[in-house]
């Protein structure tokens, strides 16, 4: 159970990195 815990904890600290490469090559492809 305490590894379950971890690992959403590394997922949400790992989601918002991936929204802000995802945000990053928009805006690159937008130009």
């Amino acid at each position: 159970m305490r590894q379950l815990g971890e690992d959403v904890r590394n997922v949400l600290a790992f989601v918002p990195f991936c929204a802000t490469e995802i945000v990053f090559f928009l805006i690159i492809f937008a130009k």
